[in-house]
């Protein structure tokens, strides 16, 4: 079984899309990146409220202790260096640690700040097998 992972663009448009925002504060999309498809907040908070279905967030730790949704994971694709934000050249392993191999993965959303970040993780993902 492939997995499929949506990349959710900013962090804030899934807090909307649980209501706990007003919904015109923000308007960005999630991408189904198997099907390139958009998907709305809504949409994606849909989805995360079905089994197999995960928030993945790839912010830094700090920032996600700083502000996260409930029943989220965080496991960061960059963290901050002496030079700024670093690749963690684990991650795809952290993932794996976590969630399983490829094909025994749930569903991924994910997501950051503003949507590089997210858009990375998803790339080493899809390169390890996870769709």
């Amino acid at each position: 079984m492939l997995v499929n992972i949506l990349l959710l663009l900013l962090l804030p448009s899934l807090i909307t899309a649980f209501q706990l925002l007003p919904r015109s504060t923000f308007h960005r999309h999630a991408t189904h990146l198997h099907s390139d498809t958009q998907m709305s907040p809504p949409e994606a908070a849909n989805l995360l409220s079905s089994p197999g279905h995960v928030y993945l967030d790839v912010r830094t730790a700090s920032e996600y202790e700083a502000y996260r949704v409930p029943n989220t994971f965080n496991i960061p694709v960059f963290e901050s260096g002496a030079y700024g934000l670093e690749p963690v050249e684990d991650f795809v392993d952290k993932v794996r640690e976590t969630f399983g191999d490829p094909e025994l993965a749930p569903m991924f959303i994910v997501g950051c700040k503003i949507g590089q970040r997210s858009l990375a993780g998803v790339v080493k993902l899809r390169e390890q097998g996870y769709r």
